[in-house]
């Protein structure tokens, strides 16, 4: 967690996409 800059934010992006999309959409 050293370079938390631009692959934080796509990162974690992505890893919400796919967890948000598993769950259902929960806005």
């Amino acid at each position: 967690m050293s370079t938390a800059g631009n692959v934080s934010s796509e990162t974690i992006r992505k890893y919400f996409e796919e967890h948000w999309v598993k769950k259902g959409e929960k806005d």
